[in-house]
């Protein structure tokens, strides 16, 4: 009785947010190549009387599932598009470009939105895996046949 109830509780809390807060996107793999831009786009849906001002972010999150926020505007470009709905409900589109992608863009991200009160939603995780450009690998080749060949010769 004791593990009903407390999935009861645990349902409609739940079920209570999912009421006036939601992140939606799809989850996937995304593989771009190094120095090439990569875009995470996710909505957020949500009533503005019940949740206020909302604030939809992208995370990159890292070991024991820490997470840092996606705003350096050195690395990042971000775009919002918020549109008004039926009756309170606001649909927040955020995008999110890592504009120059590198080795240390590996790893997995998450679409977080808190409300004023703190009550948070979040999406899936994306993972980003970085791959060498063709070109760069056939570059490193050639360069590692010349350095064989200038060593024979020497």
């Amino acid at each position: 009785i004791l593990k009903s109830s407390a999935n009861l509780i645990i349902h409609s809390f739940f079920s209570h947010v999912a009421e006036y807060l939601v992140v939606r996107y799809p989850q996937r793999t995304i593989e771009p190549y190094r120095g090439s831009s990569a875009k995470l786009s996710c909505e957020a849906n949500y009533d503005f009387i019940k949740c206020g001002v909302v604030h939809v972010v992208w995370h990159k999150v890292e070991e024991q599932e820490k997470s840092n926020e996606l705003t350096d505007p050195d690395q990042y470009l971000t775009t919002v598009n918020e549109t008004i709905s039926d009756y309170n409900w606001r649909r927040r589109e955020v995008v999110t470009e890592i504009m120059s992608v590198a080795r240390r863009d590996d790893g997995r991200y998450q679409c977080k939105a808190t409300c004023e009160s703190g009550v948070q939603a979040m999406g899936h995780f994306i993972t980003i895996k970085v791959i060498k450009p063709a070109s760069e690998t056939q570059t490193e080749k050639t360069s590692e046949k010349l350095q064989k060949t200038v060593s024979v010769l020497i």
